[in-house]
């Protein structure tokens, strides 16, 4: 770690730009940031309406995984309170449904082969509009179950 050391004593001008640089820095970080988090994903320059794209974004997070379903579906206009939560979940790891609402997009549901047995028969699902993954999670869906967002 560093620190910066700067002199302050009755410069006007140089507190003025001490602030004015923060807030650059600060606006820099809010904008540029929410787009890092994504980076990996978007290197892929993947087509993910492709089964070989999704399999080896998923194989990249560690995960042998078989398709089981394909389903069609839209991005509601106004989100429920579960479409909410989910959202919350689906927003801490990069993505934002808010930005499809109202679109046609693919959900595909995968088996994942290599988790850890002692949880049962844990899923994989990827929403995917215009060839780009809007959404990703984990899934047991058993009592106890769990959902769990994947990183872009």
């Amino acid at each position: 770690m560093f620190a910066i050391s700067l002199n302050l004593k009755g410069s006007r001008v140089k507190k003025v730009m001490l602030i004015a640089f923060m807030i650059i820095v600060y606006f820099a970080v809010i904008l540029i940031l929410p787009k890092l988090k994504n980076s990996r994903l978007k290197d892929l320059n993947a087509d993910f309406s492709q089964e070989t794209a999704r399999e080896f974004y998923l194989n990249t997070n560690g995960w042998d995984v078989d398709l089981v379903s394909e389903q069609k579906i839209t991005i509601p206009t106004e989100f429920s309170q579960t479409y909410e939560e989910y959202n919350v979940l689906q927003k801490s790891m990069g993505f934002d449904l808010r930005q499809f609402m109202g679109k046609r997009a693919t959900l595909y549901t995968y088996a994942v082969n290599n988790y850890d047995e002692t949880f049962g028969d844990v899923r994989a699902s990827l929403i995917v509009c215009d060839k780009e993954i809007i959404a990703a999670d984990l899934y047991l869906y058993e009592q106890g179950g769990f959902l769990r967002g994947i990183k872009p």
